[in-house]
């Protein structure tokens, strides 16, 4: 039998098996924050003997050269021999655990961690990282609930846990619906940082969004634009946030600085602004966006974005701008009636030679939504052109819809008074 001190000289302390980076594990856990755990952990100090330290040893350099059935190997006969040392068998469980989330296994890996835990031997910090290790790989499985316990259960050990472990925690909520849970350690993680990451201020913008919190969802815009001033995005994103608000006011302050950054060039973007800017009575600046988004093809040549441009013409009183925008507008449509609104506004400026043309143009296109009224047009600019045969033809025509007819007869009834008059002279 061998003497006790010799038995004591043949076990060593614990060697504490190096964390493996497994290729799940993004978020690691430096200490940055000063809170006091909720409980306390108290392990014995563990002892190993020299053929466990050695086997241990020789395992972790093949799992470095990803060696890992020869790694198995040795792994599986140190855990069998292991039976009656439950420090020895902890720590095997632990290695296996390691062994198997290498190798993408996550099933087998909980397993052997949660094995390994529930023997109670693992030191205080090793047990702790085991434990948030299990919760990072329940997340990978979409385990979430069992995540979720798992990791309370670690913050209730852990001092001082890192901005990146609350962060994991809000990802867990948040994958298990529990968006308003999910805010608070996010907003905590980032509260704690020295530079927190611009996902994770996304994360939380996320959320406030989700839940229609935009009042929030507006700070955390601002936050974001303020680190990351050239990301267009987020200037677009805050806009929209304060139309949610109904601001447009700032919605429009946000969207004309991000426009004079360079950064509205999507087509949706450049009408979106007009629109805004047309909104809040700004129509000159509204009609040069879009006419100039046009001409530089950044916005489709198209019926639809011609029709804009006139209109924020007509409400910027700038007629001949709008013409133009409807000629074009017209040569681009199936139907003649922007034409016919081309021959409105000349009519308005008493350009009836140009009255006229619009609303041939657009009389000979058809399929207007209101013929009689054109036809009604038509005879008043032929009646400012002298033309008194082609006004009483086109009064005729205007007499024959139900909208114009009075109007019409009125017309045809001074002409024939006229004529009349004419002939009693």
């Amino acid at each position: 039998m061998r003497s006790p001190n010799l038995l004591k000289k043949k076990m060593l302390p614990v060697l504490l098996i190096p964390f493996f980076l497994l290729p799940l594990m993004i978020i690691s856990d430096a200490q940055t924050t000063q809170a006091a755990p909720r409980k306390t952990m108290v392990r014995k100090t563990g002892l190993i003997s020299e053929h466990a330290h050695r086997k241990l040893k020789r395992i972790h350099d093949l799992l470095s050269n990803k060696d890992y059935d020869s790694a198995l190997d040795i792994l599986q006969k140190l855990y069998k021999t292991s039976s009656e040392r439950p420090f020895e068998q902890a720590q095997a469980l632990q290695t296996l655990g390691y062994l198997y989330a290498q190798k993408e296994e996550y099933a087998a890996s909980i397993q052997y961690f949660e094995k390994a835990l529930a023997l109670e031997q693992l030191p205080v910090a090793t047990t702790l990282s085991t434990m948030h290790t299990v919760a990072q790989l329940y997340v990978a499985t979409q385990k979430y609930n069992k995540a979720l316990k798992m990791l309370l259960d670690w913050f209730d050990y852990k001092e001082n846990p890192s901005p990146q472990a609350y962060i994991l925690l809000g990802t867990i909520y948040g994958e298990l619906k529990q968006y308003k849970r999910a805010i608070e350690p996010v907003q905590h993680a980032i509260d704690i940082s020295k530079d927190p990451k611009e996902q994770w201020l996304q994360y939380l913008l996320a959320l406030y969004y989700d839940l229609e919190r935009f009042q929030e969802a507006s700070g955390v815009l601002q936050t974001l634009i303020s680190k990351f001033p050239d990301n267009p995005v987020y200037w677009k994103q805050l806009s929209g946030i304060y139309l949610n608000l109904d601001e447009p006011d700032e919605a429009l302050s946000v969207m004309k600085l991000a426009y004079k950054k360079g950064f509205i060039t999507a087509a949706t973007d450049l009408k979106n602004l007009t629109i805004l800017l047309l909104d809040q009575g700004l129509p000159y600046q509204a009609g040069n966006i879009i006419e100039k988004a046009l001409t530089d093809k950044k916005v489709p040549s198209s019926e639809k974005n011609w029709v804009l441009a006139a209109n924020c013409w007509i409400t910027a009183k700038e007629y001949e701008k709008a013409i133009t925008s409807y000629e074009k507008a017209g040569n681009l449509a199936k139907t003649g009636e922007n034409f016919v609104k081309q021959g409105q506004l000349y009519s308005e400026l008493e350009d009836w030679q140009g009255a006229y043309n619009a609303l041939a143009k657009g009389l000979a296109k058809g399929k207007l939504k209101d013929s009689g009224q054109a036809l009604l047009m038509m005879g008043i600019v032929k009646y400012h052109l002298q033309d008194s045969k082609g006004a009483v033809e086109a009064f005729t025509q205007a007499e024959k819809h139900l909208k114009t007819r009075k109007q019409a007869k009125v017309w045809l009834a001074y002409f024939k008074d006229a004529k009349q008059d004419s002939v009693g002279f």
